[in-house]
């Protein structure tokens, strides 16, 4: 434990408190977990109310025990979600790639950001800004406003609030009445556009991908150099792109 940090320690004693009371199936009482933990009580109460406002850990008020949460749970299944997500996109975001020679990207919505699971890019091409774990706001990125406007009312509507709209170029959606206005085109189209919002000398389309419950989970992009995707090739590339999203959303088990 770092004794000369208070911010790590504290984030190491929480970690110790989750992990402990994760080795216990039936919980832990406060008591219990002073003894075993040998620290503070006021420490480990004060740590446990945090857990249980945000659903990591839920207590027991007949037993006064505290157990995990479903929280932990969800953070789970989101980790195991990705893995099999990028696992079966993958050869549909290779055929996308031979289709448009251009970059082909998988992502998914952590939070509020947007995190690239898998990108694939022609060998001849530069390096571009994204890269794999990387994070990008919604508002500026094809990915980010495709899955937007795939979300329920309730989430769309958590989101927005956070959102700050502040401009990644000179090109970049600045306000919620634009957003909003773009998210209903995107809704009648079926893909999104992002030309040089993200990045300068940049454009992309993206398109939706939902499981079997028909939740939206992710997105797949085609992105290139404006020299090489025009804008005449956006509405060819919608198609393979939304054709790639299909096929895997059907892998994921969904049906229309």
């Amino acid at each position: 434990m770092i004794k000369n940090d208070s911010g790590a320690q504290a984030i190491n004693r929480a970690l110790q408190i989750l992990e402990t009371i994760a080795d216990h199936n039936r919980g832990l009482t406060i008591s219990e977990l002073v003894e075993e933990l040998k620290l503070n009580k006021s420490t480990i109460h004060r740590i446990l109310q945090t857990f249980v406002e945000w659903g990591y850990v839920v207590k027991d008020d007949k037993s006064k025990r505290y157990r995990l949460g479903m929280k932990v749970i969800d953070l789970g299944y989101q980790y195991l979600g990705g893995l099999e997500l990028k696992t079966e996109a993958l050869p549909f975001l290779e055929i996308l790639q031979q289709q448009t020679g251009q970059f082909a990207h998988l992502a998914l919505l952590v939070g509020d950001e947007v995190v690239y699971l898998e990108k694939i890019g022609p060998h001849t091409h530069p390096r571009m800004y994204s890269q794999i774990g990387k994070k990008l706001v919604i508002h500026s990125s094809g990915l980010g406003k495709v899955i937007f406007a795939n979300l329920n009312e309730t989430m769309q509507q958590a989101l927005i609030k956070k959102m700050d709209f502040h401009f990644v170029t000179d090109r970049t959606i600045r306000t919620a009445v634009e957003f909003l206005r773009e998210i209903e085109k995107t809704k009648v189209r079926g893909y999104a556009i992002d030309d040089e919002e993200n990045e300068l000398g940049m454009r992309c389309v993206a398109a939706p991908i939902f499981d079997y419950t028909g939740k939206v989970i992710g997105a797949v992009s085609t992105s290139g150099y404006i020299g090489t995707f025009n804008s005449q090739m956006i509405e060819k590339y919608a198609e393979y792109t939304k054709a790639c999203a299909k096929g895997i959303s059907a892998q994921m088990g969904y049906r229309e």
